[in-house]
């Protein structure tokens, strides 16, 4: 995108933000390019660094001089540690969605009951309606724990984060590097359960969200004990004679600039194989493409294919280009064409004849997941959540009865995968999971992360095809707003636009409220009294999603 419009703008302007660059001429993207720094060399908080070792043992951290000292340490084992060593607000950190749930089971066993406290009481209703009565985060919520991941729907996501900050009761939360992308939380104590892929960039990124500035000197008055984060390393496994490694990337604040990107003028490929070499020098070659004026149709279709990334979904773009473009002459308003309907229409142009490289867009090419995304996309999505969770075990069901073993498999991708669906295949990924062996709590919970996947995948994946459908001319502008918005209303469209989900639309047009919102002329979301009063009424995860969007006229 910089490139491109340098080429158009050569006058641009670019901002940069970040706290971790080494060297700023790492990111010119030509030897010409001249960037201007600014940079604060002071850092105002300075963590202190444990270590809990697997045999019981504490140490503290001294990054000036590389140097451990052993502490005295009651705790025997690292929840009793964790609980031992908290405050009020403590991120425990893990890595993958999987081992995040499992934490959260196995220390949810080490925290007390909370009874008669409503605010988590009204949490737990809310769930229990808009989720599941089995959703493990209600299970958790119980014993003052929220556990968020990438995997969860973006919604529950955000609206657990909110609860985490509003609720004192709440003091645990067990995460990823999701939480890096969310809001700022009041984390006041950082426990770290896994330092896969950590480096020092990323462990400096992680350590900032604990005792934020704006946490530290609020309008309650000044904390300057917080300017001393606490990080607690809890290692998962022995180290011999030795630390964490880890830890030890913490006595620099300067950490070396991995350039990965082929296009820097900073990039070297010269420890690169011949087929790494290759595979740049064709991104390379891709990208100055795109800025080269078109002769023809087929170089134009090529384009399209670059800039949608589509191009990455076959294995050899030349030949999709001049199977795809004898198809689309082929079709030419034909009956055979109009007769599909839209994923039988993407089988068609994207899937029949190709060698695609996507593990997950392939599926497509099997009638059964074509009709069940059919079935998904026009119309589970208007369903509220706890009904689309209730189909998905439903569903689920049906399938662990299969007669056919290879039907109880169903697709989770690497995150959560645990089989192969075909044995016999070699080198084929565990990304299935044979649902005959999961009983009904497991299932649940595996919906409502199916859920997030399949909503991800239409967005991400397969809606860039129906895209390039309607670009094509391909498609009418109907077919194209009902699979992407679910409606052919252009009010409910400029909703979904704003940020509000199918399902909530659907909620807001039975209960009869669409008239009661609009967009002003800055294309904010606003809404009348009515509305209003209509609001209070809701549950509250329902009033946290429109409180996030909506504003009210004045006087209201």
């Amino acid at each position: 995108m910089i490139s491109k419009n340098l080429k158009a703008k050569p006058d641009q302007k670019v901002i940069y933000l970040s706290p971790l660059i080494e060297d700023i001429a790492n990111l010119r993207l030509s030897e010409d390019q001249k960037i201007e720094t600014h940079n604060i060399k002071f850092n105002i908080k300075e963590p202190e660094i444990f270590e809990f070792t697997t045999d019981a043992r504490k140490f503290q951290f001294n990054r000036f001089i590389n140097q451990f000292y052993e502490l005295h340490n009651i705790y025997q084992n690292k929840f009793k540690y964790i609980i031992g060593n908290s405050k009020k607000k403590n991120f425990i950190f893990e890595s993958s969605p999987v081992r995040i749930e499992n934490t959260a089971k196995e220390f949810s066993v080490f925290l007390p009951n909370i009874t008669n406290d409503s605010d988590i009481s009204e949490v737990i209703q809310v769930l229990k309606s808009e989720v599941h009565e089995e959703f493990y985060g209600i299970t958790y919520l119980k014993h003052g724990l929220i556990y968020l991941h990438g995997k969860l729907p973006d919604i529950i996501k955000e609206y657990l984060e909110s609860k985490f900050r509003e609720l004192n009761s709440v003091n645990f939360l067990i995460a990823n590097t999701v939480i890096l992308e969310g809001i700022n939380l009041p984390f006041e104590v950082l426990f770290i359960l896994n330092t896969y892929r950590l480096q020092g960039k990323e462990l400096i990124n992680l350590i900032g969200r604990v005792n934020r500035l704006n946490e530290i000197f609020n309008s309650d008055g000044v904390e300057l004990e917080k300017l001393l984060p606490r990080v607690h390393f809890i290692n998962n496994k022995k180290y011999v004679n030795t630390h964490n490694g880890k830890i030890q990337l913490l006595r620099s604040r300067v950490f070396k600039d991995e350039i990965q990107n082929p296009t820097l003028k900073s990039y070297d490929d010269s420890k690169l194989s011949d087929h790494e070499k290759e595979k740049n020098s064709k991104l390379k070659d891709d990208e100055e493409f795109l800025f080269n004026p078109t002769t023809n149709e087929k170089d134009k279709l090529k384009q399209y294919l670059i800039e949608s990334g589509i191009i990455h979904y076959y294995r050899d773009i030349d030949s999709f280009i001049e199977l795809f473009s004898d198809k689309i002459i082929e079709l030419n308003n034909s009956q055979f064409w109009n007769n599909l309907d839209m994923l039988e229409r993407i089988n068609y142009l994207f899937l029949e004849g190709y060698e695609i490289s996507d593990y997950e867009f392939i599926r497509l090419s099997n009638e059964p997941a074509r009709n069940y995304y059919s079935n998904y996309i026009y119309r589970s999505r208007k369903l509220s959540f706890n009904q689309r969770i209730l189909n998905q075990v439903r569903y689920f069901e049906s399938l662990a009865n299969n007669p056919d073993p290879q039907r109880r498999k169903l697709y989770f991708g690497d995150t959560y995968g645990e089989e192969r669906y075909d044995t016999a295949i070699e080198n084929s990924r565990p990304a299935y999971i044979n649902l005959s062996r999961k009983d009904k709590t497991e299932k649940v919970n595996l919906a409502v992360v199916k859920l997030k996947m399949e909503d991800d995948f239409i967005s991400y994946k397969l809606n860039k095809f129906v895209i390039m459908l309607f670009d094509y001319n391909l498609i009418s502008k109907d077919d194209y707003n009902l699979f992407i918005y679910g409606t052919y209303d252009e009010k409910k469209i400029s909703l979904t636009k704003s940020g509000l989900t199918i399902n909530l639309i659907s909620k807001l047009d039975s209960d009869n409220q669409l008239k009661n919102i609009d967009f002003d002329p800055f294309n904010n979301l606003i809404a009348n009294p009515e509305f209003k009063s209509y609001l209070e009424d809701l549950n509250d995860l329902h009033r946290y999603e429109l409180n996030k969007y909506i504003q009210f006229t004045a006087g209201t």
